[in-house]
């Protein structure tokens, strides 16, 4: 019956356990060109207050209308599905749109970031009535709810 001979373990700092030299070294290599990578790479950044352009349109639109199933366009997973789709079409915008009280939702991709503008403020509706008008005839619609990330 042979034995098998095994070397011994060998021990580092503190009596941990160190693998081979060779291995060390590759682990390291790989460790600092994932570092490497990661500090060059573009980053998504949210963008406050910003939405595309009225007059500029965007190279490629998602519509929903949740009816028939939940679909939040603001959820992280979604938005993590998204910017993936966005770098393999080579946009470095998203921005989503949602009319609250609706079904509805809109999704929009493009590539230049210039193409951003702000949101503009809701304007109390006391400042604007006009004399004379009733306070039916002119019910508007709760303004939309933008948000907006983008690749730097």
């Amino acid at each position: 019956s042979a034995a098998i001979a095994s070397s011994p373990a060998r021990t580092g700092p503190a009596g941990r356990r160190v693998g081979s030299p060779g291995a060390r070294a590759l682990r390291d290599d790989a460790g600092r060109k994932a570092e490497e990578a990661l500090h060059g790479m573009p980053s998504w950044r949210e963008k406050v207050q910003r939405k595309l352009a009225e007059n500029c349109h965007p190279k490629m639109k998602l519509h929903f209308d949740t009816r028939d199933h939940n679909i939040d366009v603001h959820d992280s997973g979604f938005i993590d599905v998204a910017k993936v789709l966005c770098e393999k079409r080579g946009c470095k915008t998203i921005v989503t749109e949602t009319a609250p009280g609706t079904t509805f939702s809109r999704v929009l991709f493009h590539d230049d970031p210039r193409d951003l503008e702000d949101v503009p403020l809701a304007v109390s509706a006391k400042r604007h009535r006009k004399k004379g008008k009733s306070k039916d005839a002119g019910t508007k619609a709760p303004p939309k709810v933008y948000k907006c990330w983008v690749l730097e």
